[in-house]
């Protein structure tokens, strides 16, 4: 994985190996500080679609702050 900040910008590039242990069910979890970015954990996870990557981490996920939707989608 690699992890960079330009400007207001941040930049995180995936690996194939990253990609097989995210659909392995492996996440990525790091903190921003690592970029100067402040005190901020991430979380990075696969899921078929984004519907089941809510049920799956919903107890996780406050509602009114997710955005569900499709990046490959026409209307979005």
């Amino acid at each position: 994985m690699i992890k960079a900040k330009k400007g207001n910008l941040l930049i995180l590039g995936l690996s194939d190996e990253n990609m097989e242990r995210l659909k392995k069910g492996e996440p990525i979890k790091f903190n921003l500080n690592e970029l100067g970015a402040g005190d901020q954990d991430v979380l990075i996870f696969n899921g078929r679609t984004e519907q089941s990557m809510y049920e799956e981490m919903k107890e996780y996920i406050h509602p009114l702050k997710t955005v569900l939707n499709n990046s490959r989608a026409k209307e979005n």
